[in-house]
């Protein structure tokens, strides 16, 4: 796991958070931050680990997901999607009284594929909603270094 807020901290000693852990997988970690809420885009099987466990575990009111299908990632529509993902979810958040501090976007490994520059979408939704600080999250347990 690792998140743009944390940049560099972890960069040498946590990469992933195994479901195994009871339980703390690389959301509930990152629910961690105060006042914060995550998106979570990535194909289905990949998020459904944490959709069900933020389910059992009451969390599922600072989570919310934004499942790819072949098509989208193959169109080349992600960051588009995420967009409009993202501007529907304000407007559901704000209408509830609940605009977080933090936006953390957490992607999968197909992210490493689709080459988004996160940099520049966080810019963009920066600008877009003044305010609230966003956050690069990515899971990719495939890539992690044993050092073995």
């Amino acid at each position: 796991m690792s998140c743009s807020l944390l940049e560099n901290v972890f960069e040498n000693s946590l990469h992933y958070a195994s479901p195994v852990h009871g339980g703390w997988g690389v959301l509930k970690i990152a629910q961690l931050i105060p006042e914060s809420y995550f998106i979570f885009v990535s194909p289905s099987a990949c998020g459904r680990h944490g959709a069900l466990g933020a389910r059992m575990e009451g969390r599922k009111n600072r989570v919310s997901y934004l499942f790819l299908t072949e098509q989208s990632i193959v169109s080349g529509d992600y960051e588009q999607m995420l967009l409009d993902a993202l501007e529907e979810l304000f407007s559901f958040l704000n209408r509830r009284g609940r605009r977080p501090k933090v936006m953390g976007v957490f992607v999968s490994c197909i992210d490493d594929l689709l080459g988004t520059d996160h940099e520049a979408l966080r810019e963009e939704l920066e600008e877009k909603y003044p305010g609230v600080r966003f956050i690069d999250c990515h899971m990719n347990p495939t890539s992690t270094d044993t050092g073995g």
